[in-house]
């Protein structure tokens, strides 16, 4: 998978506290949603949705839980490169009980082209 030059983010120092660390590795292989070079089946992740909607950018994720909560008929994929805000943002998913909300952690760059249909 060929890395673009130019990025959606800049990395800024950050530290991922154990908490996230754990959420992490106990929740991605569950909730995450795995980077490939090839395209999802939006309807397979989410076969009830009434909308799917794709968050990017998402940081700490209060607010993409927070709306995953309030709109529960819709299915949400949240994208982002920043290992602490994917740990917080999985561990609001146990916390909240969010059966409509997966998350991507790389690049929407390369998550995009490889695994989006165009106009999805």
């Amino acid at each position: 998978m060929e890395r673009p030059s130019v990025r959606s983010y800049s990395i800024r120092g950050s530290r991922i506290t154990e908490a996230q660390r754990e959420a992490k590795n106990a929740l991605q292989a569950i909730y995450g949603i795995a980077v490939e070079t090839k395209k999802i089946n939006l309807h397979e992740i989410f076969p009830t949705s009434e909308k799917i909607v794709m968050e990017i950018g998402f940081g700490m994720g209060e607010a993409t839980a927070i709306i995953a909560k309030n709109h529960p008929n819709n299915g949400y994929i949240a994208v982002d490169v920043h290992p602490p805000g994917i740990g917080k943002l999985l561990a609001r998913i146990i916390e909240n009980d969010l059966k409509n909300l997966r998350v991507i952690e790389d690049d929407v760059h390369v998550v995009l082209p490889y695994m989006f249909e165009d106009e999805s």
